[in-house]
């Protein structure tokens, strides 16, 4: 039986017995488990705001999350009663508050209407403010948004030594070498060569040998401290489970870090000067970019892969919903804005394409799901699976297909 075991630029196949118990889920996903299978009888409101967006009051987004949440109310107690109505307008002025606080940041918020428990969970970034209303939660932006986040490794050379950073987090050091203390001669010519009271008459030559000299052992020192600093950032790659590592110096000394790397660093990036960042937010604008388009090509690149070869996973709704019912799917990948409908049990233990129930399966366990997509991320973080939401070249590189995954075996 096989498995793809990590999926990079590359798709690798390794042999593999099946599990005997499914695995915990992602961290990501595993804080917000309990969440993805809440159902409610009047609805369940999800908002999200992106904190950029939000720190301009003008926004038109922001505008509308305001008017779309004010009608809510007023829609809610009209037709579910008032009890619905104030759970509705409590979920409004915690938004509300939220939006009136410059340093709120980036969230999405569910509010349960008929039971008015609500979950606020805080993104790095949502991409796009707005609200909508259904029967379960809408999970896909948020998987997007914390699949996004994911670390970044990035090393940064400098010349004197080099510095492993994490990104998004405190950007604290994680690992550090610097080159030793190397004591340099004095520069001066022969005694001969000076002329009394003419002491700038010395050759330059012999002065310039030794500094060509000190300057050359100053640079082998240097190669061998990237030589030995590849093992160990190698080791913090898989230990900290980065899928990227930027490197960031100017001349050859990137290029003498990544050949010192492990094969199992799975992505590597090249941003010139970027050693010379002057805080957290520059640096996020000079990394968060690269690493998002990075990531979506690799997905494009993965998805295509499936399409090209079916023997690696499955694609199609109906093959994928099989394998999440099975507990076989180890990478869910969905497109991010395309309606998903079909059936689906309380649990979502279930999952199937409208009218074609799996053998066994009682009508009466199963309803019609217009949020099936939401359903089939909860069966894949109940059963341990990772979970991807395409966007951009990834949906192009899917068509028209509506889900795919990588299978267990």
């Amino acid at each position: 039986m096989w498995a793809i075991t990590r999926w990079a630029t590359i798709l690798v196949m390794t042999e593999i017995s099946a599990p005997s118990a499914a695995p915990a889920p992602r961290v990501a996903l595993a804080s917000v488990r309990d969440m993805l299978h809440r159902r409610d009888p009047v609805g369940v409101l999800t908002v999200y705001v992106d904190g950029r967006q939000a720190a301009t009051p003008s926004h038109p987004a922001v505008r509308e999350v305001r008017a779309e949440l004010d009608k809510l109310v007023k829609a809610t107690a009209k037709s579910h009663g008032k009890a619905s109505g104030r759970h509705a307008a409590a979920a409004r002025r915690e938004v509300v508050g939220a939006l009136d606080d410059p340093t709120g940041g980036s969230f999405v918020l569910f509010a349960g209407l008929g039971d008015g428990t609500s979950h606020r969970q805080p993104l790095l970034s949502t991409g796009a403010s707005r609200t909508s209303l259904g029967p379960r939660p809408d999970v896909r932006q948020m998987c997007r948004a914390l699949h996004m986040a994911r670390p970044v490794g990035v090393a940064m050379l400098d010349g004197k030594g080099i510095r492993v950073l994490e990104w998004p987090g405190e950007l604290d050091v994680v690992w550090a070498d610097a080159l030793p203390e190397l004591e340099e001669p004095d520069l001066v010519g022969p005694a001969h060569g000076h002329v009394r009271d003419l002491p700038g008459a010395a050759p330059g030559f012999t002065v310039s040998q030794q500094r060509d000299l000190f300057e050359r052992r100053m640079e082998s020192e240097y190669e061998r401290l990237l030589t030995r600093a590849g093992r160990r950032v190698s080791e913090l790659v898989a230990e900290r489970a980065w899928d990227e590592l930027v490197v960031a110096g100017s001349g050859e000394w990137p290029g003498v870090l990544v050949s010192a790397l492990a094969s199992r660093v799975p992505d590597v990036i090249l941003l010139p000067h970027l050693e010379r960042w002057r805080s957290p937010g520059q640096l996020a604008r000079e990394i968060g970019p690269v690493a998002a388009a990075r990531r979506e090509l690799r997905e494009a690149s993965l998805v295509q892969g499936l399409r090209d070869e079916a023997r690696l996973g499955s694609v199609g709704l109906a093959p994928v919903l099989e394998a999440l019912r099975e507990a076989r799917v180890e990478t869910l990948l969905l497109p991010e804005e395309r309606v998903l409908r079909g059936l689906s049990s309380a649990d979502a233990t279930v999952l199937a394409e409208s009218g074609a129930l799996p053998l066994g399966i009682d009508p009466g366990e199963v309803v019609e799901d217009e949020m099936l997509a939401d359903a089939m991320i909860a069966r894949a973080v109940d059963t341990g699976a990772d979970v991807v939401v395409l966007s951009g070249a990834g949906v192009a590189a899917l068509g028209e297909l509506e889900a795919a995954a990588i299978l267990r075996w």
